[in-house]
Order: C-alpha cells, then structure tokens, then sequence
C-alpha cells in the first residue's frame, strides 16, 4: 500500500540519518549528573499534548539548529514511546 510504502522509505531516511550521527545522537538527560530523575521528567512532558501545541511564554526567544537538533530528537523518540505516539497523534495534522 502507498502507507507502506511511505513508512519504509521514512525508516530507510531514518537509519540514514542516524548512521551519519549516531556517535553524537544521545537523549539529553544523558550524561547529567541527576541522569535518572532527569530521564523521567523529560519523559513525562511527553504524556501532555499541551506540551507542544501551545505557544512559548511571552519574551522567550528559542533558536532552533535542525542540523544540531535532529539527532537528538531521534535519540529522544527512541527512548519514548510516548513521543512516538504523541509525535503520530500530532503530525501533520496539528
């Protein structure tokens, strides 16, 4: 089917992607020293869909490398699976 087929070639640019960066490619609570009580509230925010419908607080500016960020954000889905659902839920539609 076109779904299929859209999610094999999506897993094929995904383990792409992380081929090139996968020395570099850790969640973001790796290597604090509160690692464990860190995993689990950046694992969290991901239960809430306001998270990441609503606007940021007012004066915040948020620079965004997607060269920088990508490796991350993958690690990170890895390591949720509730950031998986969320990002099905949300993507495109939202």
């Amino acid at each position: 089917s076109l779904l299929g087929e859209f999610n094999k070639e999506q897993e094929a640019f995904i383990k792409e992607k992380q081929g090139k960066n996968s020395d570099a490619a850790v969640p973001p609570w790796v290597g604090c020293p509160n690692e464990n009580s860190l995993k689990e509230e950046c694992l969290t925010l991901s239960t809430d869909r306001r998270n990441f419908v609503r606007s940021p607080p007012a004066g915040v500016e948020f620079q965004f490398d997607y060269e920088v960020t990508y490796p991350v954000a993958m690690a990170t889905l890895a390591e949720d699976p509730n950031l998986e659902k969320m990002r099905f839920e949300l993507v495109p539609k939202v």
